[in-house]
């Protein structure tokens, strides 16, 4: 699994918030942080099958 980049979604974060655009949803800044998030559960679902 590689690393999330945690600085890219910092900037995203801010340059939504200071346009006035939403944080979530499918072009959301967080969108990538779950979708991460759900990556690594499922990963650690298969290792436990």
């Amino acid at each position: 699994m590689e690393e999330f980049d945690y600085k890219s979604l910092q900037a995203k974060v801010l340059e939504q918030i200071k346009s006035g655009k939403p944080l979530f949803g499918k072009d959301g800044a967080f969108a990538p942080l779950l979708e991460n998030i759900l990556n690594a559960a499922l990963e650690g679902e298969m290792v436990l099958i």
